[in-house]
């Protein structure tokens, strides 16, 4: 009974899941992510695995504490998403942290790319079943080019205990990096869509 609670998937496709929305946050919009656009959005590497789901919720207002926003994430991995048995594998459970952390920097109009990244495992992550987690910019540097980022992942139920933790430092893209990256991006759609 117990192996066919951890093994049962859900029915139909994992794409399909709809989260709720948490208290005090809404829905992230396309528009609201600096330099994305609607096309490019769902292409990233956790967006085009089968079974992983998720999806960012953003701060309504700022907190006394910092004037940047934050998000809470809500995640779902699914059976093809194992590493030790009947659990997430870990590198899906940093590169979904990871990229929410970077999400919160482009959401606060700051282009930026990873730099270093740590990531404590506390608690393996339970496949199927619906993950939490909150990720910010914890400070950025006096020169501007180094923002320091917080996330973690943990069930719903009991948000004091981490499975998760990563801190990450990013580095801010300068107009040049960006300006390329638009180009890069544009000149490979084109590529793409000459090829098919």
């Amino acid at each position: 009974m117990l192996l066919r609670r951890f093994f049962s998937s859900v029915k139909g496709d994992v794409k399909e899941i709809i989260f709720d929305i948490p208290t005090n946050y809404r829905r992230l919009g396309v528009k609201e992510l600096y330099f994305v656009n609607a096309t490019e959005v769902n292409k990233t590497f956790l967006r085009s695995h089968q079974d992983v789901r998720h999806e960012y919720f953003v701060s309504e207002q700022k907190s006394d504490a910092s004037t940047f926003k934050t998000f809470y994430i809500k995640s779902y991995f699914g059976r093809t998403c194992e590493g030790p048995p009947m659990h997430a594998h870990g590198g899906l459970t940093a590169a979904l942290l990871d990229e929410a952390m970077g999400t919160s920097c482009w959401c606060n109009h700051i282009g930026v790319m990873t730099k270093e990244f740590t990531t404590k495992y506390h608690v393996p992550v339970k496949l199927n079943e619906e993950i939490h987690g909150v990720a910010y910019i914890k400070e950025i540097s006096e020169d501007g080019y180094h923002i320091k980022t917080y996330g973690k992942l943990f069930y719903p139920d009991d948000e004091q205990r981490v499975l998760v933790e990563t801190n990450g430092i990013f580095k801010k893209l300068s107009d040049k990096q960006l300006l390329r990256m638009q180009t890069w991006s544009k000149n490979s759609r084109h590529l793409h869509l000459n090829s098919s």
